[in-house]
């Protein structure tokens, strides 16, 4: 090794040439390379915490849940025909109006009524008639709907119709008004498919 290599290895030792070394015989060296060669270089592997099974069972509560109120909510949509329990539907049949007249009856206006279904009269009293429904055709979901008004001179003016018990109607309403004008009447079957063609059976 020649003088010029020497001296460029030294400026890279970052031990200055002037501290003071111990030979690698003496019994203090000895030791330190011992202690260096027997301590073991293998990490102990990381354990990882298993996780928290705790809240399995509510987690699989929480889906079953899901799933019901999901199920329950498509069950409800789509145009769900059957009625349901809740407070009756009211429905006006109208005041005497000796101006009322009828339009000639289109399936297509029968189509844009709000409200349309099939009951059965359970009852009568007076100017009020309740009818048990039977089927929603569209517009609403109730049980039961009361029919309120109405008189005999209707029937001949706009084609309104007597409440029987035990007939069944078939009702399309705008609003809380009753249709009359062959818009509802008894549930004949020539009206009946009127009905399925405007709304589905």
């Amino acid at each position: 090794m020649n003088d010029e290599l020497r001296n460029r290895i030294n400026r890279l030792d970052p031990m200055h040439s002037g501290v003071p070394t111990e030979p690698p015989t003496t019994p203090s060296s000895i030791r330190r390379m011992e202690r260096v060669m027997s301590t073991s270089t293998q990490q102990a592997p990381t354990r990882v915490p298993e996780p928290n099974k705790r809240w399995v069972p509510a987690l699989a509560t929480l889906v079953v849940a899901a799933v019901a109120v999901g199920a329950f909510m498509f069950s409800g949509s789509g145009g769900d025909s059957q009625p349901v329990a809740g407070p009756p539907l009211q429905l006006s049949l109208g005041e005497d109006n000796a101006l009322s007249s009828c339009i000639m009856f289109d399936v297509a206006i029968l189509r844009d009524a709000q409200v349309a279904f099939e009951g059965t009269v359970t009852s009568v009293d007076g100017a009020q008639g309740t009818l048990a429904v039977d089927h929603w055709y569209k517009g609403g979901d109730a049980a039961e709907v009361v029919l309120t008004g109405g008189s005999e001179a209707m029937v001949s003016l706009i084609g309104a119709f007597p409440l029987e018990v035990g007939s069944s109607y078939l009702i399309t309403a705008t609003g809380a008004n009753v249709n009359f004008c062959g818009y509802s009447g008894p549930a004949t079957p020539e009206l009946r498919g009127y009905f399925d063609e405007a709304f589905g059976a």
